[in-house]
């Protein structure tokens, strides 16, 4: 794994442990799981500058009941096509983001690395 995944992994365990805490029935965890997604994923995330809901959505749920999914209409929108629009851009500024926040800690990484160049019959 990766430092990255490490982090977000222990967050998790955090998140899921204050919201388990030392009730009465501790291995009933599955039933704050969905509540520990919500709160994830409307938190703001460091590398990307925004949370994860406004990624997927567009905007950020003021609370769950805003997450809930709305039946579709059948016909064209011109708001829905303004709001496809808007999310392509959205997602192009987060990748834009996380190549230059990966650029970013490539840089710190490398200043303390050497480049090493092997010839034959080195022993390595």
């Amino acid at each position: 794994m990766d430092g990255q995944i490490e982090v977000v992994n222990w967050s998790l365990g955090n998140l899921l442990r204050c919201l388990i805490g030392e009730g009465e029935n501790p291995r009933n965890w599955e039933s704050i799981l969905p509540l520990a997604e919500f709160s994830y994923n409307s938190s703001l995330n460091r590398t990307i500058n925004t949370s994860p809901f406004k990624v997927v959505y567009g905007n950020r749920p003021l609370s769950v009941l805003d997450s809930a999914p709305l039946p579709l209409s059948r016909k064209e929108n011109v708001k829905a096509t303004k709001m496809t629009d808007f999310m392509q851009s959205v997602h192009a500024q987060v990748k834009e983001r996380i190549e230059h926040s990966n650029a970013n800690y490539k840089a710190a990484t490398d200043i303390h690395r050497r480049r090493l160049i092997f010839k034959e019959e080195d022993l390595v």
